[in-house]
This record gives C-alpha cells, structure tokens and sequence, in this order.
C-alpha cells in the first residue's frame, strides 16, 4: 500500500490542476509516501502541487510523489514540504523507475532536504520568483506572483467561487446580504402561511362539529351539513 494526501497509488490515470496541503504520516515499511500521490504507475501528474510534510518509515518518501514507476510522467510540479523518512528519501520524489521528471521543483530550504531521484532543487526565495518556471501557463493555470512574496498557486484559487472546472457568476457583499434576507423573508413567509392554513382547518373543523350533538347514543347530526376538514 502506498500513502499520499491526495491519492495512495495512481495507475493508468491522470492528476492535473490539484494541490494538497495535509500532512502525511506512513508507517508502511512496504510501501511509499508522497506529499500528493503516493506511488505512480503508468500516470501522468501536471500541473500540480503539494504543500504538506511527509513522515514516513517506508520504502521511499517525496515531497511529491514517493515513487514515479513504469513510465510515468510529472510535469510542472512543486513541493515545499519537510521530508522526513528512514530511506531513499527525495525532496520531489523519492525513486524514479522507467519515468520522467519535467519542469519540476521542490524547496531545499523548507523540506530539509537536498537531493531527489527526480526535479531540480531550488531554494526558498527562488520557489517564490515566478523566474523559476520557465515554460509554465501563467495565462490561464497559474497565478503570477511578486517576487518573494509567496509560493504558487491556481488562478482558480484567487476568488472563492471558483474550481478547477470554472467560475460562477461573482456575488458582491451586498448580494449576499440581499440573498440573506431574500432567505429570511422566504422563511418566515412560509411559517406564515403555514400558520394561516393550520387556523383556518382548525376553524372549520371546530365550525363542523358544532353542528352535532351529543346524546346517550353517541352524535347526532344537528343539520344537512357535512363535515368538513
């Protein structure tokens, strides 16, 4: 089994356009641990990254990926997180088998680490200077930054009310309070009529029943009318 905060094990798939901030924490001596994906098997990740710490006793461990096998390709991804593992320990990735690393970084400073079987490793003011990634789409996939200010990210992840697969039409400050008193106004409507009807059943209920009367026998219809509920 293999350990990842996005995926454990990824075969025949893709990831593309996601990140992952958790920690991962693996005491699997038999498998392999990732910041984002575990092991990868005939995948693709691009366009990707991880933020979070990889604690392990497996068999390999990465700030990204803990092994990239069988003709696997990683592609414009980064990682920042400390890597902490018993062996073959890799700042991005842990092993490399039969796979390809391209565009890909991860920072020497923040995961303690200097060497991987795969990416190239850069420091902590370079992860920060948008220079560093020659080649990657800062047009539609990636938010520019100033230099040293702070790590990459997704266009996406700029305004709440976007996702990987699109935006929503902006709400402002004053459109959410308006949806939250069109809100109340509906609910305290509905209780109103709720009520109006629950009187006017109980009314003709009581109106009905007015119209017969009890004798030792039981009811006796007072008139023609008949009971209405």
């Amino acid at each position: 089994a293999s350990d990842g905060a996005l995926v454990g094990y990824l075969h025949d798939a893709v990831v593309k356009d996601s990140y992952a901030l958790g920690n991962v924490t693996s005491f699997n001596c038999k498998g392999y641990a990732g910041g984002l994906v575990g092991k990868t098997s005939q995948a693709t990740v691009r366009d990707s990254y991880a933020r979070g710490n990889v604690i392990s006793n497996s068999s390999a461990a990465g700030g990204l990926i803990g092994r990239a096998d069988i003709s696997s390709s990683i592609v414009r991804t980064f990682s920042t997180g400390k890597v902490l593992a018993t062996s073959n320990v890799g700042g991005l990735v842990g092993i490399m088998a039969s796979s390809t690393v391209t565009a890909s970084y991860w920072d020497v400073n923040s995961s303690e680490v200097s060497i991987s079987a795969g990416g190239t490793g850069k420091t902590t003011n370079e992860m920060k200077n948008q220079s560093t990634y020659a080649g990657w789409d800062f047009s539609s996939v990636w938010e520019q930054i100033t230099p040293g200010a702070s790590y990459l990210s997704f266009q996406w992840q700029a305004t709440s009310n976007c996702g990987p697969l699109g935006c929503s039409p902006p709400v402002s400050g004053l459109g959410n309070v308006l949806n939250f008193v069109i809100v109340i106004h509906a609910i305290v409507l509905g209780a109103l009529i709720g009520s109006f009807l629950y009187l006017r059943r109980k009314e003709k209920r009581e109106q009905a029943l007015a119209r017969y009367s009890m004798t030792s026998s039981g009811l006796n219809k007072v008139g023609r009318e008949h009971l209405k509920y």
